[in-house]
């Protein structure tokens, strides 16, 4: 299955290089899809409107620049047989990406983990974050600090829920990190990580010895049911290659990324805690804190997006009245 047909790749046209399009460019081949590549201009603020008479005008100027340098961003993609469009926008950047997904039924963006002045510290700035949280088609974020093109894959599921949309979930991301490995010819793992809360409290409860009994148990029960959502994927891995993680979530995730020096994490998205919920809650914010990999995140079925394009024309018509 070619999952991704209509490729959204959010640049900064304020860099020199662009390796993302690299990847995007591979994956649009191999799909046989369509590309649409996009620069956001941010709103000026209220004190350089007031100060610049005529910034609608240098706005419009900023724009044409942007376009031109999409433009020649896009040539060479065209020239190799894609079919390309190039649009700059403008207003809030995470706001605009979503608006031209949900305007033109994107089911990926791409887009460099940071643009050129953000102030961040983590390896994902602001846009990224607001991307996760917020677009409803796959995102995937470009770490600066691996390369482009992922040689290690990391599919990260919740193997111990039995809930229809989460047993959903978990195939369609070993599915999609199968796929990417089949791109570019990478190595593909799958990994579970769990944990139980107040193990020492519980521990003291029950005694040591039933207590063993039960976390073995537990992760016995997480590993045949990791190896039921590899059983229903498109690849077949050795033991090896699929791990079941006890610990502290964010913590854990984290180690095993950089003890496998993985480049891709892929990963679903929930609105609730554990591990599906990464990109929602606290150990979102903390797994994303520590790892140093690009990150690609999967939305399950009934993710409702919090912007409404269509509420937002709405609104804008009724102004412009």
């Amino acid at each position: 299955m070619k999952r991704f047909q209509n490729i959204l790749v959010a640049v900064d046209t304020r860099f020199d290089k662009h390796p993302i399009l690299d990847e995007a460019a591979k994956l649009a081949h191999h799909n046989k899809a369509a590309l649409r590549i996009v620069d956001v201009l941010p709103e000026f603020s209220r004190s350089l409107r007031n100060s610049l008479p005529d910034h609608d005008h240098i706005r419009e100027l900023l724009l044409d620049e942007k376009r031109a340098k999409l433009e020649d961003l896009a040539r060479p993609l065209r020239d190799s047989g894609l079919s390309v469009e190039t649009d700059a926008l403008s207003g809030k950047t995470s706001v605009e990406i979503i608006r031209t997904v949900l305007r033109e039924d994107h089911d990926l963006v791409m887009r460099e983990a940071k643009g050129k002045s953000s102030t961040s510290s983590r390896t994902f700035g602001t846009t990224g974050l607001q991307l996760l949280r917020n677009c409803p088609c796959a995102v995937w974020l470009v770490s600066p600090l691996v390369s482009s093109r992922p040689s290690r894959i990391l599919a990260c599921v919740d193997a111990g829920s039995s809930d229809g949309l989460d047993v959903e979930l978990n195939q369609k991301v070993f599915a999609c990190a199968c796929e990417l490995a089949d791109v570019n010819d990478a190595h593909v793992s799958l990994i579970t990580a769990w944990s139980l809360r107040s193990d020492a409290i519980l521990e003291g409860r029950v005694g040591r010895e039933a207590f063993e009994k039960m976390t073995d148990m537990h992760e016995k029960k997480l590993r045949h049911q990791l190896s039921q959502v590899m059983e229903k994927g498109p690849r077949n891995l050795s033991d090896s290659e699929m791990a079941v993680l006890n610990g502290d979530t964010a913590e854990t995730i984290s180690r095993h990324v950089k003890k496998t020096g993985t480049d891709l994490l892929v990963m679903g998205t929930v609105a609730r805690s554990g591990l599906l919920g990464l990109v929602m809650g606290n150990t979102a914010e903390r797994i994303l804190d520590q790892v140093q990999c690009s990150v690609l995140a999967l939305k399950p079925a009934n993710f409702a997006c919090p912007i409404h394009l269509i509420d937002d024309e709405a609104a804008t018509h009724s102004v412009a009245e």
